[in-house]
């Protein structure tokens, strides 16, 4: 064994196992000494000894990728030794702790996954097993890594899931394809994951996601169709979105005045959402031609409105012959550039906090530059 003998190789190994747990010697010498005495020593139970030494170092060092790399290497010549089995349980508790505990927020998103697709066999099996995959969903999602986020899920529909659980799993996918553009994608995972019994709420969600999918398409009909009959602040908001991706401006109108229900009641500030569903019904109106809609909206909420900063164009989209002005086309087009995907999904996470993504990571910024730039206006 390349001049070293089977005695004086464990006795080193003995030695320097003692001398860092007496704390005699620092960690990394403990390293440099076993990494030094695995190459230079193979076979037997010593070889299995170094490697458990190396791992539980590793490990304590946060060298995550090298502690899963030694215990791979033990799995592949002893993997009956009790050492091999005892710490390949240590080396999965480690594993399973990066991304259920605190332990893992020093990794970055892109280190995550990597780690994660490297030695998916050490992710534990079950429920633990799939709270791991959302939470490394959630993190990539949140980094704006939609392709490892969907990847991920993707081979848990693919290999790990069945059942209602692979239903769920597909409508948190389909939901980043949303995020991503891709509703056509997203209607293609709905479908390929649907059965005829799932519980109600996962049904609902599903149709939810489904619903926007197809209005992203300009499928307008079907997405109506697909959300017929349900109710929820997060239905009617989607239904309005829906009428004004299709251009039909009598219901989008009346839709989004829907949403903001008795707000002009409450006597206080209208939030940036509010403010939001009073341009886009203002707006609605006025290329519908419904003069009657737009002086119901004008009288309960132009008092609230004056004291926003949407004051000036909520007048003037309220005022004589709007849409004949230069500063409608402009009110118009921001209006139309705005983020509602990211509206839909807010009213998303409140109905099913449990399933739903996080926020995208680049989304505020995507949201700041929708009311900078000004898009197509309506017509």
């Amino acid at each position: 064994q390349v001049g070293q003998r089977p005695v004086a190789a464990e006795a080193q190994l003995r030695g320097t196992l003692l001398a860092r747990a007496s704390g005699k010697l620092e960690p990394d010498a403990a390293l440099d000494r076993l990494e030094r005495l695995a190459m230079t020593w193979h076979g037997g139970p010593t070889e299995t000894g170094i490697s458990v030494g190396l791992a539980r170092l590793y490990l304590g060092a946060g060298r995550w990728r090298d502690a899963f790399t030694v215990l791979r290497r033990a799995n592949a010549y002893a993997p009956n030794d009790p050492a091999t089995q005892a710490l390949a349980r240590e080396v999965r508790t480690a594993f399973e702790n990066l991304y259920l505990t605190d332990k893992g927020d020093t990794l970055s998103g892109v280190d995550a996954v990597a780690l994660y697709f490297d030695f998916r066999e050490l992710a534990p099996i079950g429920r633990r097993g799939d709270e791991v995959v959302r939470r490394l969903a959630d993190r990539l999602v949140g980094l704006d890594l939609l392709d490892s986020a969907a990847d991920l899920l993707q081979y848990q529909i693919d290999n790990r899931l069945t059942g209602p659980a692979r239903s769920a799993v597909a409508a948190r996918l389909a939901t980043i394809r949303l995020m991503d553009d891709k509703p056509m994608r997203a209607l293609q995972v709905l479908d390929a994951t649907n059965l005829p019994e799932l519980p109600s709420e996962l049904t609902r969600a599903r149709a939810l996601v489904r619903a926007r999918a197809l209005s992203d398409l300009t499928r307008t009909d079907l997405a109506l169709e697909t959300i017929e009959g349900e109710t929820g602040s997060d239905i009617e908001r989607l239904r309005a979105d829906i009428y004004w991706g299709a251009r039909r401006w009598r219901e989008a109108g009346e839709s989004h005045e829907a949403l903001l229900g008795d707000a002009w009641r409450a006597g206080r500030p209208l939030d940036e959402q509010a403010r939001a569903d009073a341009i886009r019904a203002a707006i609605a109106y006025d290329l519908a031609g419904e003069a009657i809609g737009l002086e119901r909206l004008k009288a309960k909420f132009s008092e609230a409105m004056a004291e926003s900063p949407d004051a000036r164009s909520f007048a003037l989209l309220t005022g004589a012959n709007p849409t004949k002005t230069p500063e409608f086309r402009a009110i118009a087009a921001r209006a139309t550039k705005a983020e509602t995907l990211s509206a839909f999904l807010a009213e998303y996470r409140k109905r099913y906090p449990e399933t739903a993504l996080p926020e995208r990571g680049a989304a505020a910024a995507e949201r700041q530059s929708s009311v900078e730039t000004p898009g197509t206006p309506p017509g």
